[in-house]
């Protein structure tokens, strides 16, 4: 089966009204590396560029596909998702980071729950890792900006442990 940059190259091809060889003579390369491309071989992205110049398109457009289906009928996880979303994604048009809010989590606490998202990832649980993650990441967030905040009370070792949880959490997205 032809990969979608070989049906791209074919589609455009045939819009422009060119045979394999006519584009061969336009963008200066040979029948057979025409060929080659049309039926899925490895393609240097530098004569894409030179194919895409004489299609009259962006190179870009060899490599687009269709726009993948919504999907449908999966309303319960799509309020999961959300959450997720704005837990991993700041604010549009901040400068500063967003200060976190709330109280600081237990570093064993928070490492055995990140244990226990880990846990489920690996066991293809995601609706129950969707569930779990955003505040898991809130609560990571929270602890580290907490314990950054302190230069005095907190040593050096909790510092990393805090960030060792963060990065464990944000590993699991």
């Amino acid at each position: 089966m032809a990969s979608a940059l070989a049906q791209n190259v074919r589609k455009y091809r045939r819009a422009t009204g060119f045979s394999q060889e006519r584009l061969a003579e336009e963008s200066g390369l040979s029948i057979g590396t025409i060929r080659k491309i049309e039926q899925g071989g490895d393609v240097r992205t530098d004569t894409l560029h030179t194919l895409a110049r004489a299609l009259g398109v962006q190179t870009s457009a060899l490599f687009a596909t269709a726009a993948p289906e919504p999907v449908v009928g999966d309303e319960g996880n799509r309020r999961y998702l959300v959450e997720l979303r704005k837990a991993l994604m700041p604010p549009v048009g901040l400068d500063a980071p967003v200060a976190a809010l709330g109280q600081p989590t237990d570093l064993d606490e928070l490492h055995s729950r990140i244990a226990d998202c880990h846990t489920l990832y690996w066991a293809d649980r995601y609706d129950s890792v969707a569930r779990k993650l955003p505040g898991l990441l809130r609560e990571s967030e929270v602890t580290a900006a907490n314990a950054e905040g302190t230069t005095t009370d907190v040593q050096p070792r909790p510092h990393a442990r805090i960030r060792s949880c963060w990065q464990a959490s944000t590993s699991l997205r």
